[in-house]
């Protein structure tokens, strides 16, 4: 084979092995020399056996290999230092068939694939988990379970993912993903990866699978299912043989995973880790907690304020599965990431970050890197870039990015003392400027702590958990089953979550992704209808990412608060319902003082509290036996002090509400309603709810399958006032008054049974509330069951479509500006209804639209309509396509 300059720059270090036989080892060598390798060092594993030595730490390994390695070619992992080298100086550990495959393909290929670490049964996935169906928290959590099995974690959408994980079947990046049919991709929910670190084996997708046809209702159980599988099965749980972490550890309040999530985290901390869970309440209890760690999301946390007042070590989730694959105690902050995240000092436009030379586990350590900083890591080099990270002067990239004055080359100790330091560093100062670094190995990528000194590490290494892990599984196992632990969260930890979760917010655009180490370098973006490049799809998706999020225009009035949209100009722009972010945690701040005082003003931060504070009220209540049984018990160490808490807060609120009707002696509950407020009493507290609900006035936050009733000022544009003329039957559409009036009377120990027709909201017609009892819904009436939207539709696809569903449309299929007819889709009804509908943004759509079907067949019917043809219909129930009001085009 002919030589080349394929392993110049490379530092080779070969195992020598049993399984390598003589030839082959010197075929490497030669092979790799003559390919322009720098040095090609052989490590005999005899001298293992000879020195007695199964675990070489860093120090040792230094003292052995001080100069830059670059690549470890052997046919196992079955050498002292594997995990000090592949997970601690994040060296690339292959398997020889590398180069082979390199010579053969001419390039330098991706490492991860190439690992004979039987751990990483995800080395061929390339998986994207969405930032748009995860909170921050979910994200850094399954991201980690990816990369510990070998798997290559995508921050951007490429062609060559082989998997998406989400919760959401309408994920953007499903959708981008669905217009490429030639591209196979697997949507799979993150049960998948669950049961993979429990099995630690390579699980088979099918039970996993997101079907995009599926009701949210049945993937929502199809989920519960999964977990409450997992969960049962903690004794069937694999663990590593021998390591037991032996630390008492405190979740933060800002880990905000779901329920599941959560109770999913914490048995495997114990089971897996063999490490304690300690759950705290305050800062008071922090203190007397002794406990080691403190697991928290963010830095910038009252907890880890507190954690760090009482010199309790803090790590983050990444840190358990790097102790975990560490096989060891590691102290968080010997390394930068490992520790609850700083706050970024960078912006996207001031970041935008591409590496060269950097190779397997590298690459995705300077990804999280550039993250952390605030910045977005991009593989390919284009004009767009603003830095280059590149350990050495060498490579296509390199030479581009000193040529181009618009990108400025540094070595990886920039990124780094960027994040220790929290300040934005001269990247040109001569310290991030050296090609190579100087100092070796020790100042290689991923080598610098986040703190110089750090105190007490070997007494944390050695301190022993003061209760025997077994004893804390078996709890825990008991627990599971019996008493379900809830997520803790707080209003503050929501909102730094929400506030982080929107300065993190990437574009899913779509782009190839190179398979060699390299990358490409792109001077000028391509475009064109075949493109998968970086530049095609950000708009479109940045369009589908906010559609929950209107933007004002000189024709809408937009009434965030309330949740509509008004037009004030019916024919130039088309009004739609609007959504509104809530806070998801109750405040722990509410207190019980003056609970008989209802509809009491409160602050904007409580009002957007109540909500899923009544969301959670139910459950809450149901709670209250299990805590009865609790309290006859030793109180178990497991039990959140913040659930105990709230379910005493909510007996007590429980017998306020029994005191306050008492007077009423009532044998049968006089109303039967369940109903959902829009726009309307805002400031009701949980004792109000609580009082509603002896009487049979039920108030829930979202619209249930058993909603009857619709209480609001009056016939409004909002989500939930268009969902209610699907309830079956809509039995009310109330004013306000109606509660008001049943509440004052209670405080006034009076009748509570009141005349309903002097509440009906006005201009709602009787006869349209009678048609919510026929068998079929409005558009399935009509032959309506099939519609395409502009995706651009002010309130957001998602909305509108969920409107649109819940009056019988089946399929809801959201199109852009560049649309052909197989985007479309066709409104099969046996009824005489048209062949294709579109709901429009702008009248210009129409003409665009009518084409593209009479082009393909001269008879099909087009019907283009104005979002408030829809709101008409729903109004009223009824369709009529003699009348032109709102028709854009109907031929």
């Amino acid at each position: 084979m002919s030589e080349s300059s394929i392993f110049s720059n490379l530092r080779i270090l070969v195992v020598k092995s049993s399984e390598l036989s003589k030839d082959a080892l010197d075929d490497i060598i030669n092979t790799t020399k003559k390919n322009g390798a720098l040095e090609c060092v052989v490590y005999d594993l005899s001298q293992d056996e000879t020195n007695n030595t199964s675990y070489v730490d860093k120090g040792q390994f230094l003292s052995q290999f001080s100069e830059q390695i670059h690549c470890i070619i052997s046919k196992s992992i079955d050498f002292s230092f594997y995990r000090t080298a592949a997970f601690d100086f994040l060296i690339p550990v292959v398997d020889p068939k590398w180069i082979d495959h390199c010579l053969q393909f001419k390039r330098l290929m991706r490492t991860t694939c190439y690992s004979p670490d039987p751990m990483h049964f995800l080395k061929d996935c390339y998986i994207y988990v969405s930032k748009h169906s995860l909170n921050v928290v979910e994200y850094q959590l399954y991201c980690a379970i990816v990369s510990v099995f070998g798997g290559t974690c995508m921050d951007y959408l490429s062609t060559k993912a082989t998997h998406i994980i989400t919760w959401d079947k309408n994920d953007v990046a499903i959708k981008a993903m669905q217009k490429f049919h030639k591209y196979t991709v697997i949507y799979l929910m993150p049960n998948w990866l669950v049961d993979c670190l429990c099995g630690l084996e390579y699980i088979k997708e099918d039970e996993y699978l997101i079907n995009v046809n599926e009701d949210d209702l049945a993937l929502k159980e199809k989920s519960q299912k999964l977990w409450d599988r997992t969960l049962n099965s903690i004794d069937d749980w694999k663990v590593i043989p021998g390591f037991q972490l032996g630390k008492k550890i405190i979740l933060g309040d800002d880990l905000a995973l779901p329920g599941t999530s959560y109770k999913f985290l914490l048995n495997w901390i114990k089971k897996c880790l063999g490490a304690q869970i300690t759950l705290v309440a305050g800062p008071s209890q922090l203190k007397k907690s002794q406990a080691d760690l403190y697991i928290g999301y963010s830095a910038n946390t009252e907890g880890v304020k507190n954690a760090n007042e009482c010199r309790i070590v803090c790590a983050n989730i990444p840190w358990l599965f790097y102790v975990w694959q560490m096989h060891k105690f590691i102290h968080p902050m010997s390394k930068l990431l490992l520790s609850p995240l700083k706050k970024p000092i960078f912006s996207n436009n001031e970041l935008k970050a591409t590496y060269t030379n950097y190779y397997g586990e590298q690459r995705y350590y300077i990804q999280l890197l550039v993250e952390a900083l605030g910045g977005i890591c991009s593989t390919e080099l284009t004009k767009k870039n603003t830095h280059l990270i590149s350990p050495i002067a060498s490579g296509k990239k390199f030479e581009a990015a000193r040529a181009w004055a618009c990108c400025t080359a540094a070595n990886h100790l920039w990124l780094e003392q960027c994040y220790k330091s929290g300040q934005k560093l001269d990247p040109q100062l001569e310290e991030f400027q050296q090609f190579p670094v100087n100092g070796g190995l020790s100042r290689s990528l991923g080598q610098m702590s986040l703190m110089d000194h750090i105190e007490n590490q070997s007494d944390l290494d050695e301190k022993p958990s003061q209760e025997p892990p077994e004893e804390e599984l078996r709890d825990s196992q008991q627990l599971n089953k019996e008493h379900p632990i809830s997520m803790p969260t707080t209003p503050a930890a929501e909102e730094h979550l929400t506030q982080t979760s929107k300065s993190s917010n990437h574009d899913v655009s779509l782009t190839n992704a190179p398979e060699d180490e390299q990358g490409d370098v792109t001077q000028v973006p391509k475009s064109s209808n075949n493109d998968t490049s970086l530049t095609k799809f950000p708009k479109e998706l940045q369009e589908e990412a906010k559609e929950s999020t209107p933007v004002e225009s000189p024709e809408m009035s937009v009434h965030q608060e309330n949740g509509t949209i008004e037009s004030k100009n019916d024919k130039g722009s088309i009004a739609t319902p609007i959504t509104s972010r809530e806070l998801s945690s109750l405040s722990a701040a509410e207190s019980l003082e003056n609970p008989s005082q209802p509809l009491t003003p409160m602050s904007d931060t409580r009002r957007r509290a109540k909500a899923k504070a009544a969301e959670k009220l139910h459950e809450d209540i149901e709670s209250l036996n299990e805590f009865q049984k609790i309290n006859k018990r030793k109180r178990s160490p497991e039990l959140l002090p913040e659930a105990i808490q709230e379910i005493k807060k909510q007996k007590a609120l429980d017998s306020k509400a029994d005191e306050m009707v008492s007077y009423l002696n009532i044998s049968h509950k006089p109303y039967k309603i369940k109903a959902v407020l829009t726009n309307c009493h805002e400031n009701l507290s949980n004792l109000d709810i609580l009082i509603l609900s002896k009487i049979g006035v039920i108030i829930t936050p979202e619209i249930e399958s058993f909603t009857n009733t619709i209480i609001a000022p009056k016939k409004a544009r909002t989500a939930k006032f268009l969902k209610s003329f699907s309830f079956k039957p809509l039995k009310y559409a109330l004013t306000p008054m109606f509660i008001t009036n049943i509440l004052t009377n209670i405080n006034k120990e009076k009748p509570v049974e009141l005349e309903m027709s002097k509440y009906f909201i006005p201009d709602i017609d009787s006869k349209v509330l009678e048609r919510t009892k026929l068998p079929t819904k409005v558009f399935a009436r009509h032959g309506f069951t099939h519609v395409n939207i502009s995706d651009d539709i002010p309130g957001g696809y998602k909305l509108i479509s969920s409107i649109l569903k819940c009056h019988s449309m089946e399929e809801v299929n959201a199109i852009g500006k560049k649309f052909q007819l197989e985007d479309l889709v066709e409104n099969k009804s046996k009824k005489k209804s048209p062949n294709y509908v579109l709901i429009a943004s702008k009248a210009s759509m129409a003409k665009k639209f009518n084409k593209c079907v009479k082009d393909a067949d001269k008879n099909k019917k087009v019907f283009v309509v104005e979002w408030n043809w829809c709101v008409k219909s729903i109004f009223d129930l009824d369709i009529n396509l003699e009348d032109h009001e709102y028709v854009i085009y109907n031929k």
